[in-house]
């Protein structure tokens, strides 16, 4: 696990101007890998490679940059390879020599083999940059389901990669522009999905995706999505279902084991995070190094269940109450996640990971089980609304969603209405999303829901592109896999455990379990109020059915009550004031009666994820424009 970097430029540069810009971009990464740096650089064309070394698998043995034989090849590589020994036997037996026990020369070898189609053969989480000198090209890649990010500025001549984007804001030629469309995107789901970051000209290269730049000219391609697994269901019993799902499951928490330092796990006492400790305990015997974080306010918390289960499996466990004192740690989360993003679980996460790293260096997480087993709430309502359409006709719906264009959306039950009347995409989008687009309209002065194609929705885009089945909750799953699970929850767990300098592991996430979910019948996952049927059934046999007979109360934190006590003064301090960063791209009398209309107790519904999101929108704008070299505030809308 480390950060990568690097950038080819269009022009000839003096190698001490390229070891400058180099050492400048590694030097913010260094959180990511405090093991070591390594730099590759060559001026024919100009190529410098930089990495920062977080040391798990063959400690002694694999620095970065790391080449093949006759050094035309070169690669940085940020990941794990689960499944390298199998290959690296596989390219020994067609005469390939290795030289270290890596799974990063394992990459280096197979591209040799196979060229771009080597993803096809690797499992694990990753991106990596390889230089072939001898084709003169670039050739990127990130894993299948987007654990590991990848940005990426491309103007059209200049081309710099890295793994989190205030690397390739410390480049010297690389002058941060604001993006409005996402900012508006940003607004509308409270994190920006890919492929756009805050910044033009500066992309996520998409799960699943390669990328080639050669004879000036770069694309991207995909090497891997869903769509077969989703269009061949398998017409599984229960009992047949949870066998496949327990056979596939724990082979893949088997081969995340793997580890020259100390390993654990993350428990928060639910269904997903229960299930992979209880996996690991089956294949260790116990002694799971376990972690877990409490609330002071028992509404949010979730210890007590965690602790269940550390005792049953005999963990080593440890855990962690949390104070509601953010204030000090808000600026500095903003600067690790490098764009506004107002998922406030990032927190928890936050002091999670900072306990875990004082005593492992490898902890694995139970993300990705909502999203492949309809865990959401919004995936029941879904449902809920599916059965009304079938029993009302159209023009009895369209009546009762009359209400709900015409209330404020302030008032509860509003989505309800107005999701009656609309399409599946339309209803998905109203039960995430942020900001309405008419409150953003009221914000920008720019209405997203008149006819822009510039605005645009972009899970909108999603289903029109890339819809599946009649079934509204396989799309949302679908649709939330490719983009909330990325560009939120995985963004969040990387960014977090990486400013701590620990690596996360999703076994969940193996590609091959993630085929075999999706495969599944929608109603092995989701029936009425029971959600996850599948994935509880699989270990019905080691972890109790009446243990999960609760309601989900997911990683949030209370806080609406955050705000209104201990965030008080910082929201007037920073985003109500004057000298509001926030001013310079929004309407800031909205901005304060948003802030008004969450304080007064005769409003029906919590505007607090507004607030949040406003703030955290403030926060890094006075992070960022000041620091991305002395610039004045960036373009507004």
């Amino acid at each position: 696990m480390c950060g990568i970097c690097g950038f080819l430029e269009p022009y000839p540069c003096p190698l001490p101007e390229m070891r400058q810009a180099i050492d400048g971009m590694c030097h913010t990464l260094r959180h990511r890998g405090p093991d070591g740096q390594g730099v590759f650089l060559d001026n024919d064309p100009p190529v410098a490679l930089g990495h920062q070394r977080l040391s798990i698998i063959d400690i002694t043995g694999g620095q970065q940059p790391m080449a093949n034989e006759d050094q035309t090849i070169h690669i940085v590589f940020n990941g794990e390879i689960y499944n390298y020994q199998e290959i690296r036997h596989l390219l020994q037996n067609k005469g390939h020599v290795f030289t270290t026990s890596s799974d990063t020369e394992t990459i280096v070898h197979a591209y040799e083999e196979w060229g771009h189609t080597c993803l096809h053969h690797l499992r694990g989480m990753f991106s990596f940059t390889i230089w072939d000198s001898g084709n003169q090209r670039l050739f990127c890649a990130r894993d299948r389901v987007g654990i590991k990010p990848f940005y990426y500025f491309w103007d059209g001549y200049r081309f710099a990669f890295s793994s989190e984007i205030k690397a390739l804001l410390a480049h010297p030629e690389i002058v941060p522009e604001l993006d409005n469309e996402a900012l508006v995107n940003y607004l509308r789901l409270l994190y920006i999905p890919a492929p756009q970051t805050i910044y033009r000209n500066i992309y996520k290269l998409p799960p699943g995706h390669f990328l080639l730049l050669e004879n000036g000219r770069l694309s991207t391609a995909p090497y891997w999505d869903l769509h077969h697994a989703i269009r061949q269901q398998r017409r599984l019993t229960l009992r047949e279902a949870s066998k496949q799902l327990r056979d596939t499951l724990q082979e893949a928490v088997d081969i995340r084991l793997i580890s020259e330092v100390p390993l654990g796990a993350f428990l928060s006492g639910g269904v997903d995070s229960s299930i992979v400790v209880a996996l690991m305990s089956q294949t260790t015997g116990g002694g799971v190094m376990s972690h877990t974080v409490g609330f002071t306010d028992k509404d949010y918390d979730e210890s007590g269940h965690a602790r269940t289960i550390a005792q049953q499996f005999r963990c080593d466990h440890s855990e962690i109450t949390m104070k509601p004192d953010v204030r000090h740690i808000l600026p500095k989360l903003i600067w690790h996640m490098d764009e506004p993003f107002a998922d406030a679980s990032m927190i928890p996460t936050y002091f999670l990971c900072q306990a875990a790293r004082k005593r492992v260096t490898v902890c694995l997480s139970g993300d990705g089980g909502d999203e492949l087993f309809a865990g959401y709430n919004w995936y029941a309502e879904l449902q809920k609304l599916q059965k009304l359409n079938r029993l009302m006709p159209p023009a009895v719906r369209a009546g009762l969603a009359l209400p709900g264009n015409m209330i404020p959306e302030t008032i509860r039950g509003t989505t309800f209405l107005r999701n009656l009347a609309s399409d599946w995409s339309k209803r998905h989008i109203n039960l995430i999303g942020g900001f309405t687009d008419q409150q953003i309209g009221r914000l920008t002065g720019h209405d997203p829901s008149a006819s822009n194609r510039q605005y645009i929705h972009p899970l909108s885009m999603l289903y029109q592109e890339q819809a599946l089945a009649e079934d509204p909750v396989l799309n949302a799953q679908y649709i939330d896999f490719q983009s909330y699970m990325v560009d939120d929850i995985l963004m969040k767990v990387d960014k977090m455990s990486m400013a701590h300098s620990l690596e996360v592991r999703v076994p969940l996430l193996d590609h091959k379990f993630v085929e075999l979910a999706f495969s599944l019948a929608t109603d092995l996952k989701i029936k009425g109020s029971e959600r996850k049927i599948a994935l509880k059934e699989c270990v019905s046999d080691i972890i109790p059915r009446d243990f999960f007979a609760r309601r989900k109360q997911g990683f949030s934190i209370p806080l609406k009550c955050w705000l209104q006590n201990e965030l008080q003064d910082y929201v007037h301090e920073y985003l109500l004031s004057p000298s509001s960063h926030t001013g310079h791209f929004l309407d800031m009398t909205e901005v304060k009666n948003i802030w008004d209309t969450m304080n007064n107790k005769t409003m029906r519904i919590d505007l607090s994820p507004h607030v949040w999101a406003l703030l955290c929108l403030e926060l890094w704008a006075r992070t960022f424009v000041n620091a991305s070299k002395g610039q004045q505030p960036m373009t507004t809308l």
